[in-house]
C-alpha cells in the first residue's frame, strides 16, 4: 500500500493521539487517520475539541458576530449554510435629495444563497419576501435583496437614484456577494437613527448529489437542495469550494461515504416528545433530516476549525485513508474485523477512562432559532453516572454552532455524555492483516493481555512501521449510546433549567435592585449611540449556592425579540443602541448546578 499524505491537520491529529497514549516505534508512513472529528469520546478526551466547563463558549461570541452591524466596508463576510439570521456590513452610504433619503448597500454573506426571507429593523420585521414592506414602513423604507450569484446585475433602483455612473453604475454588481439595498426616507417619528438591520436567510445552495463534476452548472443531474442544509452536503461543498473552502479536488473525496451518511440522515428521522403531555402519553413527533446543519462560518477562521464545526452537526468524523477523504457517522454498526492473538504482535499501550475524560453533566451551547439565534444553554445530567463518580460533579462543555433546535442539541449532547463513559483507547502493533480494515471501521478485540473478549472499538489510525508491521490505534465503541432519537426511545421534552432538580437546590433567588443607567455617545458622523449600564445586587450565596453567571436580556418595548448577554459579574454594558427607543430589561442568575432564578425586572 503506498504511503499517504495526510492533509487538513492529520499530522496534528495523529500526533495528539500518539502523545495521549504513548505510542512507540518508528513510523514509516501514516496509512490512514482520523483528521477531524465532531464530538466523540476521542474528540473529548484526546483531541481536545471541546471546552472545559469554566472556559467561555465560542457559540455566544460567534452568534453575536454573525448578528452584528459592521460599518467597515472591508470587513469579512460570513459563509452561511442553511437557515440563519445575519447582520450586515455596510459597503455604501449616500444621502440624496437634500438629506431626505438615505441609501445603504449592506453585505450579508458570501453569495449563491437560496433566499432572503425577512429583514428586521431594530428587531422587528420591516420587510418579508412574501409580503414586501411592513405597513409601519410603507412609504419610508424600501428593500431590495440580492442573492449573490456570480452573474448578478447591479441594482437598477440604486442606479436610478444615484443618477451618476461615477457613484453607482451597472458595473457595481457585487458579484458573489449577497446584499441588501435599503432606502430610508427621513421621518423623525419612525427613525431616530439608522436602525440595526438583520436578515433571515437561507444560505448557500448545495447539490443534492455528490458528483465529481459538481462545478459544471450545465449538468442536469446536479439539482440544488432547498431549505435547511444537510451536514454531509455542507461539508462536501465546503471541502471542494475553491473560493472560501479547502478547494479539494472531488476525485480525492470518497463520494460514496458522503452519500452513505446522507442516506442515513434521510432514512432515520429523529423521534421526540413535543411537550410534556405527549411525553406522558407516549405521543411521538417525527423530525426529518437527522443531520441538519445551519451554520455561519467566519472565513478568517482556519479551514480545519470550520470543518470541525460542521462535523458537530453530524457527530461525525472525517478520515483520510487509501488516498481519499471519507465521512463516517457515529451510529450503530456491526464489527467488520476481530483483532486477536493471531494478528496482534504486541507493544500494548492502553489509556483507561479517568476523571479528566469522563463526565456526568454536560453543558451544551447552541444558537436557538426560536429565540432569534441567540446563544442558548441546555444541560444534560445523569444521576447514575454521578453516583458512579462518588457524587462528584464532573462537568464538560460542548459547542454546537450548526445546531439550531433543542431536539438535535439534546440528542447530540446525550450521545456525548454517554460516550464520555467509554473512552478507553488502545494501541498495539499488528501483522499486515491490519491493513484489511479502514480508519473508522468498527472492530472487536479478543486478547488475554487486557482480558477483552470481543470488546468493540473504532479504528482511529493505522500506521506502517519500518519493519512492515502495522501500528493500530483504537477508540472504545458502544452501540448502546446511539439508540436515543429513534422510535423506541424518543428525545425527551425540554424542561426549563429552573425546574430541574439537580439534587442540590430547588430554588435560586433572583438578583435584586436592578439599576439601569443610560449613557450617550456621539460618533464622528454625528449620530448618537446609546448604551445602558446595568447594575444589580447579587443574591444571598447561602440560599443560592455559587452563582456561575448572570443573564441580562433586553428588547425594544412592544417587540418580542429578547437579546441575551451573559456576564460573570453583577454589571454589564448593553449597546451601542439606536436612539429614540425604550427598552425592556430583565436579569436572572444561574448557579453552579445550572439551575436558574426567576427574572428580576
Amino acid at each position: 500500500m503506498p504511503a499517504a499524505v495526510v492533509a487538513i491537520g492529520a499530522a496534528w491529529a495523529g500526533g495528539a493521539i500518539a502523545a495521549a497514549i504513548g505510542l512507540t516505534g518508528v513510523m514509516a508512513a501514516v496509512v490512514g487517520s482520523v483528521i477531524a472529528m465532531g464530538l466523540s469520546a476521542v474528540g473529548t478526551s484526546i483531541l481536545g475539541l471541546n471546552n472545559k466547563p469554566n472556559q467561555p463558549s465560542s457559540v455566544g461570541q460567534e452568534s453575536s458576530l454573525l448578528l452584528q452591524n459592521d460599518a467597515s466596508p472591508i470587513a469579512s463576510i460570513p459563509v452561511v449554510y442553511g437557515k440563519r439570521r445575519v447582520g450586515v456590513s455596510r459597503v455604501f452610504l449616500k444621502v440624496t435629495d437634500s438629506n431626505q433619503y438615505l441609501h445603504l448597500v449592506l453585505a450579508l454573506c458570501e453569495g449563491g444563497i437560496e433566499s432572503v426571507d425577512k429583514v428586521y429593523f431594530n428587531g422587528e420585521v420591516a420587510w418579508s419576501h412574501d409580503t414586501g414592506i411592513a405597513s409601519k414602513y410603507d412609504g419610508v423604507a424600501w428593500v431590495n435583496a440580492h442573492l449573490g450569484a456570480d452573474d448578478q446585475l447591479a441594482d437598477s433602483d440604486l442606479i436610478s437614484a444615484m443618477n451618476d455612473s461615477s457613484v453607482w453604475s451597472s458595473d457595481h454588481r457585487l458579484q458573489g456577494t449577497a446584499y441588501l439595498y435599503v432606502k430610508l426616507k427621513y421621518n423623525r417619528d419612525i427613525f431616530q437613527g439608522v436602525p440595526t438591520i438583520q436578515a433571515d436567510i437561507v444560505g448557500i445552495r448545495t447539490r443534492t448529489k455528490f458528483e465529481q463534476d459538481e462545478s459544471e452548472e450545465s449538468n442536469p443531474t446536479l439539482d440544488f437542495t432547498t431549505g435547511s442544509a444537510s451536514g454531509p452536503r455542507v461539508l462536501y461543498h465546503y471541502l471542494t469550494n475553491t473560493r472560501y473552502g479547502k478547494g479539494i479536488d472531488p476525485s480525492l473525496i470518497d463520494a460514496d461515504s458522503f452519500q452513505s451518511v446522507q442516506d442515513y440522515s434521510d432514512d432515520n428521522p429523529i423521534y421526540y416528545y413535543a411537550n410534556q403531555a405527549d411525553q406522558d402519553s407516549d405521543t411521538k413527533t417525527q423530525l426529518n433530516d437527522r443531520y441538519q446543519c445551519n451554520i455561519g462560518l467566519d472565513p478568517d477562521t482556519a479551514i480545519f476549525e470550520n470543518v470541525k464545526k460542521i462535523l458537530t452537526s453530524m457527530n461525525a468524523m472525517l478520515t483520510f485513508s487509501g488516498g481519499r477523504y471519507r465521512l463516517i457517522a457515529n451510529k450503530v454498526e456491526e464489527p467488520s474485523f476481530d483483532f486477536n492473538k493471531d494478528n496482534i504482535i504486541g507493544r500494548w499501550d492502553i489509556s483507561l477512562p479517568n476523571r479528566n475524560t469522563k463526565f456526568n453533566r454536560l453543558k451544551v451551547n447552541w444558537p436557538d432559532s426560536s429565540q432569534g439565534y441567540q446563544p442558548t444553554i441546555t444541560y444534560i445530567e445523569s444521576e447514575q453516572y454521578r453516583n458512579e463518580d462518588g457524587n462528584e460533579l464532573l462537568e464538560q462543555s460542548i459547542d454546537l454552532p450548526g445546531t439550531t433546535d433543542h431536539t438535535r442539541a439534546y440528542l447530540t449532547g446525550y450521545i456525548n455524555l454517554a460516550q464520555s463513559r467509554h473512552t478507553t483507547v488502545c494501541s498495539f502493533t499488528a501483522t499486515y492483516n491490519a491493513f484489511n480494515v479502514a480508519v473508522g471501521d468498527v472492530v472487536t478485540v479478543t486478547h488475554e493481555t487486557p482480558g477483552w473478549d470481543g470488546k468493540t472499538f473504532r479504528v482511529m489510525s493505522i500506521g506502517l512501521l519500518t519493519d512492515g508491521t502495522a501500528q493500530v490505534t483504537l477508540s472504545e465503541y458502544d452501540a448502546n449510546m446511539f439508540v436515543i432519537g429513534f422510535e423506541g426511545r424518543p428525545v425527551p421534552f425540554r424542561a426549563d433549567p429552573a425546574t430541574l432538580d439537580y439534587g442540590f437546590t430547588s430554588s435560586v433567588p433572583p438578583p435584586t435592585n436592578l439599576i439601569p443607567i443610560t449613557e450617550w455617545l456621539q460618533d464622528t458622523t454625528g449620530s448618537a449611540k446609546g448604551f445602558i449600564n446595568v447594575y444589580w445586587d447579587t443574591p444571598d450565596p447561602s440560599s443560592s449556592g455559587i452563582i456561575s453567571y448572570y443573564v441580562v436580556q433586553y428588547k425594544i418595548v412592544d417587540t418580542d425579540n429578547w437579546i441575551s448577554v451573559s456576564t460573570p459579574i453583577n454589571y454589564t454594558k448593553i449597546g451601542p443602541l439606536p436612539a429614540g427607543y425604550t427598552y425592556d430589561l430583565r436579569v436572572y442568575s444561574v448557579n453552579q448546578y445550572g439551575a436558574r432564578s426567576s427574572y428580576l425586572v
